[in-house]
């Protein structure tokens, strides 16, 4: 019927026809065949149309559907909280929950099937084996010194870290009081060199006494300059019983730039104050990146924490990590265990403040957002139950991203080890080696952030009065009334912190900076 016929092209609307109350009976016949001529014309352009694109379409949709379903995959797997693939799991009597295993199966077959990854090869280097047998030391009289020097390739540390078993999550709880020692947990830490050791003996001595001292975990030490032998034992001496693990940087600066690409060389230069070529660069030469002006040393050490710490292999033992700044420092014996609520609630980030500073949309964060997550951040808010609740768009949001605070935080390991985790960490720092632009507190917040808010937590919002001092700051969000570390200990820590008063106070010689 002629009152019926409707030309559409690309979706558009091109012409209706008339009513039959408008038109007689002969004009509508007339009018319906120039209308159905006019549909066949455009139909027939349409279909040449397609024919000349379809292919190089179909071969596109086949490259990004792998892609697209890894990244879906994964996204589901997490969000629902199961991190394996596992058949088998274990029921709770209490309250009668089911619990999955959260072995590494599912770390295993996401690399597997890594196009994400693939796309943009890691950029890491083998193991020097040769030097291996050079650079284990026994401190004596604590044989549990072990220094460590060789970084291996990702592709070892995430096998490595496929062997570990104790992953199994537990019943949600609210409450962790127990300080129990839970198996593949370690404590983190990262310094230039030598000049940090009375910082770093000061924080773990103090962390040791408010914390360590009752479950005894494993304690990490990276480096980039090798430490005194001496200086060494001393710290092991500290924390003893617990083990110290010394970890230097596999490469010296100038390894690292003749590494770089030309582009990233010349990026760099030009970020450098009066340096025209590379090879004049050292640890201590300040360079701006967007804001910042700030040495090439501390540079490293952001991009460290930002990418090269989720492939490291002295880590891949372990699946939870607790990332403690050298200039942290305790003031009190913590009434809360940080790594069994971490547990217990089954949690992939858990953060001693957010939101710590914010990556600006001009940046191009958002569009690295969309490259490896496929949507962007609009903005997230830590809610009454301490848990992280984020909205996202398309490629609409231009807001900025907030970060997390660097200095104390528990991840996930296996968590950030995933395929599309570890893309995110190349394209975070793309280009821009040695940035404090791009850093580790957007580094750690993102990947949680972007596929799984709901297992985010931050400390003091969800019940954990650990009251950590950094830079002056309680929980990096207020300021304690006297200012440095120094005077609080001499003072209100005499009361407050009485346990650390006669092993530590020859230590503390360093104020919070």
């Amino acid at each position: 019927h002629p009152s019926s016929i409707v030309v559409i092209h690309n979706n558009v609307l091109v012409h209706k026809a008339p009513s039959l109350k408008d038109k007689s009976i002969h004009t509508m016949k007339r009018d319906h065949i120039k209308y159905l001529l006019i549909g066949i014309l455009i139909g027939v352009f349409s279909i040449k149309s397609t024919e000349l694109s379809w292919s190089t379409a179909q071969e596109t949709m086949n490259q990004i559907s792998n892609v697209d379903d890894t990244r879906d995959a994964i996204t589901k797997m997490v969000v629902s909280g199961v991190e394996s693939t596992a058949s088998s799991a274990e029921t709770v009597p209490a309250g009668g929950d089911t619990v999955i295993n959260t072995t590494s199966t599912a770390r295993s077959a996401a690399a597997a099937a890594s196009p994400v990854v693939a796309s943009r090869p890691l950029e890491t280097k083998p193991p020097d084996t040769a030097a291996a047998s050079d650079v284990v030391q026994v401190v004596e009289p604590l044989p549990v010194v072990q220094v460590v020097n060789a970084t291996p390739s990702t592709k070892e540390a995430t096998a490595a870290s496929s062997k570990n078993t104790n992953t199994s999550s537990i019943a949600k709880k609210t409450s962790a009081t127990a300080f129990t020692h839970h198996p593949g947990v370690v404590i983190a830490v990262k310094i230039h060199g030598e000049a940090f050791i009375p910082e770093i003996k000061q924080s773990f001595c103090l962390l040791h006494a408010a914390y360590n001292n009752r479950v005894l975990y494993d304690v990490v030490l990276f480096a980039t300059i090798k430490l005194p032998e001496d200086e060494v034992a001393a710290i092991q001496k500290i924390i003893h019983p617990a083990k110290l693990i010394v970890q230097y940087d596999e490469q010296t600066l100038q390894e690292q730039i003749a590494d770089m690409t030309p582009t990233q060389q010349e990026h760099l230069v030009n970020r450098c104050n009066g340096v025209n070529r590379t090879e004049d660069l050292t640890w201590h030469h300040r360079c701006k990146d967007g804001k910042f002006v700030m040495p090439i040393a501390y540079c490293w050490m952001s991009e460290f924490r930002s990418k090269q710490i989720w492939t490291q292999k002295v880590l891949a033992p372990y699946k939870y990590m607790l990332w403690y700044d050298s200039d942290a420092f305790a003031t009190q014996v913590w009434k809360q265990d940080p790594i069994d609520f971490m547990i217990q609630n089954d949690l992939l980030l858990l953060t001693a403040n957010y939101a710590q500073g914010k990556t600006p949309f001009r940046s191009g964060v958002q569009s690295k957002l969309f490259q490896v997550y496929n949507r962007t951040f609009c903005d997230g808010v830590i809610l009454p139950n301490g848990r992280l609740n984020v909205s996202y768009g398309g490629e609409t949001c231009r807001s900025p991203v907030k970060q997390v605070h660097g200095f104390f935080h528990v991840t996930n390991l296996d968590f950030y080890r995933l395929p599309i985790n570890l893309h995110w960490s190349n394209v975070q720092i793309g280009d821009n080696k040695f940035s404090r632009l791009w850093d580790d507190q957007l580094a750690v917040a993102v990947p949680p952030t972007m596929l799984a808010p709901h297992r985010v937590a931050e400390m003091e919002i969800s019940g954990l009065k650990l009251e950590v001092m950094h830079n002056g700051d309680i929980m990096g969000k207020r300021k304690w009334k006297g200012g440095a570390y120094k005077k609080f200990f001499r003072s209100e820590g005499v009361t407050k912190f009485p346990e650390a008063q006669d092993k530590c106070r020859a230590l503390i010689k360093v104020p919070s900076r």
